[in-house]
């Protein structure tokens, strides 16, 4: 085929849709969101188009899903937490695209997947040899209210992974950075997460808070601030080196 345009949102009306195929196409801008909607949905194949921005996280609630192909577009961003819920996934597309960040957990065991093509933290998988307790993905999590942007009063949160479960004590802050102007690089205090292997840190958007190119994770900036981060199995410290994440157009900040 030859389409072109975008994606019209009005498909997310099509609730008896088992399989979406648009694939080898011109097809451009956005994946909509209303996607989402298609409860009954079990194969849907986007690979090899135009379509670019970050993958809506109401992809997560296609809870039939078994085939996802997006590989080949110009999408960016973070791979939604949310897909790694995807219980009845076995076939997953991603790669030709420009995504940052962490490979969410649930998507490592997808058994037809050409994720290590990806060059994503986790996207390999944890060594089982290993003993030590290393950060192994940092990712956001949060979204905003409306949009990509964050109003006053709204808050950013980031997840920390482990390779193992950590006990915290006190409160460890990790570093997030936005536009000069608007505050420049800001503390996300430890919010919740001892005894998993997934820590989160939060940070609440408060005036004059602004960053028009989205809010950056700046790398190996976790620090204790007085308190522990130990594995909860041998008590030792844990590694706190960890890998940053570019400013991300889908997190922008603006408290006016």
């Amino acid at each position: 085929n030859n389409l072109g345009g975008s994606i019209p949102t009005e498909l997310g009306k099509l609730t008896n849709l088992v399989v979406l195929g648009l694939y080898d196409n011109d097809l451009e801008g956005a994946i909509p969101g209303e996607i989402g909607g298609l409860a009954k949905l079990q194969e849907f194949y986007l690979h090899r188009n135009k379509l670019s921005g970050l993958i809506p996280g109401e992809l997560g609630q296609l809870s039939e899903l078994t085939h996802l192909w997006l590989s080949r577009n110009y999408l960016s961003g973070q791979i939604p937490q949310s897909l790694g819920g995807l219980a009845k996934l076995t076939s997953l597309r991603l790669a030709g695209n420009g995504f940052t960040g962490c490979l969410p957990a649930g998507l490592t065991a997808v058994s037809d997947s050409d994720a290590e093509q990806l060059g994503l933290d986790g996207s390999g998988g944890t060594s089982s040899a290993s003993t030590s307790t290393d950060v192994t993905c940092v990712a956001v999590t949060s979204r905003p209210a409306e949009g990509d942007t964050y109003a006053l009063g709204e808050t950013i949160r980031i997840r920390v992974t482990f390779s193992q479960a950590v006990t915290v004590t006190g409160s460890p802050r990790l570093k997030i950075d936005m536009d000069t102007a608007g505050g420049g690089e800001k503390w996300a205090r430890y919010e919740s997460g001892s005894g998993t292997s997934g820590l989160t840190f939060a940070y609440e958007v408060v005036k004059p808070n602004v960053s028009t190119q989205g809010i950056a994770v700046l790398a190996n900036t976790l620090e204790l601030n007085g308190g522990a981060i130990k594995s909860t199995a041998t008590k030792e410290d844990a590694d706190l080196s960890h890998t940053g994440l570019p400013h991300s157009p889908g997190h922008k900040v603006n408290w006016e």
